[in-house]
């Protein structure tokens, strides 16, 4: 893959000093491919001129990426480039194998092979660029050589028609020695069907299929796809005769492919197929990535195999598992074995697991499959996990063992748990866990310690949130929240209350809002007294934010949880200290959210209980309802007195004079003055600095 950088943002990449600099370094190779790039992307044919002015300057390395950057581009003019401007002589090496690439690339355009055997027939190009055309009209499409070889074959010199010939010969099948014959031959076989025609050339070719030819892969590649939709047994038989008798590498790898992409195989050809893979994957000096191939073909055949052959499958991943030397081919053969889901792998699994010599990498995907085997009542499965958890704690956990140990803490959370010592001993494992520096462990660790859902792991889990790391706070929260949610009603008060404390401790210093509200929520239940705490704690947001967005997503919350706390009774008997304050922030909640009938709605039943006259708060409440309503000579009657006898904090004169700023300036102004009358002196040096008035 190539990879392009902007050149230069926001400048004139025509200019003439950029263009000398990309000029140079099309003569460095390691960056001439991107100046090419860059001068072919530049508006009409100034870049292409300037290419073809240079290239037969530059060294081969920079011509070879030249030509990668035309290919890039698809651009066709550059292979015209090429061929115009190359000396005389026989070319590079490598020089040559990148331009017979390009071409071949481009063969899927009609002008590239017209301009093919143009070159070919053209007398005055050297011997070596006509050879160069032949040679890369052998390697495009079968049907395109064919057609375009017959059409030449009388225009060539003696050398180039025997190797036209030669080439014809080897696409084909046959052997004839004059153009007429060949024309002949073309000329019936052009109209047949193509399965026909190929079918006939493929069994022509059979006996060269382990030649290196690239032609010949190319054959039976066109024939492969012509029976694959319409005859699927022969399909696969084709791909188990390249299995078992070509060592050509592109057919070889094209069928491994193909069998690995295979949705259903035909059960006669089942035991075949896996015979042919078995073979071949023991085949001597085979290269790894060819085994990779081979066992995820044989995989694949696995997976879907309906038959007997399945056990026989199963054997040989086994084998591949424990003992093959490419430990790709082991992880593949694990992962294999794991979808199959058979009993027969499980204790090679463990005794990988328990083997503290086995490759990490191995073990890795061991845990990763764990969970698709039934787990027994005795925990087998966890009890191996746990323990080798427990070895690689006392390793002091260096950065790779901090991987698996993060990743068998994320398998603890899957699998069941059967056996109630098995349970206990994971739940003090992942206890201590909790202290480790790793976050990723810890995040694993509060995951597992949810699923379990034990009371005792409220207190861990609570010390692990003063923890730095973002990630494994939220997810501690979030087991705090789903465990307290199951076990409401087992919860002792004093452990309650301490955890919801310290959450609104937590709710003040961090920006968690969104995650440790479901958690204060579910820590308040029914308890009037906790839900004091709560009112105590979001009171400043209410009163310090009382126009802002923020406070009213604050508002509606608490709303929420008041109104659930406290639940109509019949008939309502008098509120306590606790109801007295919680209902006094529901009023102010309602006011916040402009919702002044529900809030006159609790200030009346209040009134009706008998408990608005021993509050004055509650005054205060029915001074802002007022003024909310647009009554501002009534709320100022109410809040003139209470200042008077200085009834109510500091703080609630400061926000009912703030809220009157926004209805009236000049009635602001008034209250303003007589504040600094009626008040006590330490708070009108307050107001002064609050509000600026002259």
């Amino acid at each position: 893959m190539i990879f392009l950088f902007n050149w230069s943002e926001g400048t004139d990449i025509a200019s003439s000093k950029k263009l000398r600099k990309l000029e140079k370094d099309l003569e460095k190779p390691e960056v001439a491919i991107l100046a090419a790039t860059k001068l072919l992307e530049l508006e009409g044919n100034r870049g292409f001129l300037i290419i073809q002015k240079i290239f037969k300057k530059l060294p081969t390395p920079s011509q070879v990426q030249v030509i990668k950057a035309f290919c890039y581009k698809k651009d066709t003019r550059g292979i015209q480039i090429f061929l115009e401007y190359f000396p005389k002589t026989k070319l590079p090496k490598e020089l040559r194998r990148e331009l017979n690439l390009a071409l071949v690339r481009f063969s899927y355009r009609k002008e590239i092979p017209a301009f093919l055997k143009n070159i070919a027939v053209d007398k005055r190009r050297p011997l070596f660029l006509r050879e160069l055309a032949l040679d890369t009209l052998y390697r495009m499409d079968p049907f395109v050589s064919i057609g375009s070889y017959v059409e030449i074959l009388d225009k060539l010199p003696p050398s180039l028609f025997r190797r036209a010939s030669s080439y014809l010969s080897d696409i084909s099948g046959h052997s004839f020695t004059t153009p007429q014959e060949w024309r002949k031959w073309w000329a019936k076989n052009k109209k047949r069907s193509q399965l026909d025609w190929l079918r006939d050339v493929n069994a022509k070719l059979r006996e060269k299929i382990q030649k290196q030819d690239q032609q010949i892969y190319y054959w039976w590649r066109r024939y492969l796809q012509s029976i694959q939709v319409n005859n699927t047994s022969q399909y696969v038989q084709e791909l188990i005769y390249a299995i078992e008798h070509s060592s050509n590498s592109a057919i070889v790898n094209h069928a491994l492919i193909k069998i690995s992409n295979l949705v259903e195989i035909p059960a006669e050809k089942e035991k075949a197929l896996l015979r042919a893979l078995v073979q071949f994957l023991y085949r001597p000096a085979l290269d790894s990535e060819v085994q990779l191939s081979a066992v995820v073909a044989i995989s694949t055949v696995a997976l879907n195999s309906t038959s007997d052959s399945k056990a026989e499958v199963i054997s040989l991943l086994l084998s591949l598992f424990k003992s093959h030397k490419n430990i790709k081919v082991r992880i593949l053969a694990c992962q294999t074995l794991a979808k199959l889901k058979s009993p027969r792998a499980l204790p090679s699994f463990l005794a990988v697991l328990s083997d503290p010599k086995a490759h990490p990498d191995l073990v890795k995907e061991v845990i990763r499959n764990l969970s698709y085997f039934q787990e027994k009542k005795d925990n087998t499965i966890l009890r191996v996990l746990l323990k080798r958890i427990e070895s690689l704690i006392s390793q002091n956990s260096p950065p790779p063992n901090s991987e698996l140990i993060s990743l068998a803490v994320e398998k603890l959370s899957e699998l069941p748990y059967h056996n109630p010592a098995v349970l206990e001993k994971s739940r003090k494992i992942l206890h201590l866990l909790l202290s480790q520096k790793n976050m990723k462990i810890r995040y694993f660790v509060a995951n597992s310690l949810e699923k379990i859902g034990d009371i005792s792991s409220l207190s861990p889990l609570l010390k692990s949130i003063d923890g730095s790391d973002n990630g494994a706070r939220r997810m501690a929260i979030t087991a705090i929240t789903s465990i307290v949610e199951r076990k409401q009603r087992q919860i002792p008060p004093a452990l309650r209350k301490r955890i919801l404390l310290h959450l609104l401790e937590k709710f003040q210093q961090t920006r968690f809002h969104s995650t440790l509200k479901p958690a204060i929520h579910a820590l308040v239940y029914k308890e009037v007294s906790l839900l004091r705490l709560v009112v105590q704690a979001f009171w400043p947001y209410l009163l310090s934010n009382s126009s802002a967005a923020a406070s009213a997503q604050y508002a509606r919350w608490l709303q929420q949880l008041i109104l659930q706390v406290l639940q109509k009774k019949s008939p309502p008997p008098p509120p306590s200290d606790d109801e007295q304050k919680c209902l006094h922030a529901l009023v102010h909640c309602y006011l916040i959210l402009g919702q002044i009938s529900e809030a006159k709605k609790v200030l009346r039943s209040m009134a009706s209980s008998g408990s608005l006259s021993k509050n004055v708060l509650h005054q205060f409440d029915l001074a802002l309802c007022l003024l909310s309503k647009g009554e501002i000579q009534e709320a100022q009657k109410i809040v003139r007195k209470l200042s008077i006898r200085s009834a109510v904090e500091y703080k609630h004169f400061c926000l009912y004079l703030k809220l009157l700023q926004n209805r009236s300036s000049k009635e602001a102004k008034e209250l303003f003055y007589f504040f600094l009358k009626t008040l006590p002196s330490p708070w009108r040096e307050k107001l002064k600095k609050d509000f600026a008035y002259p």
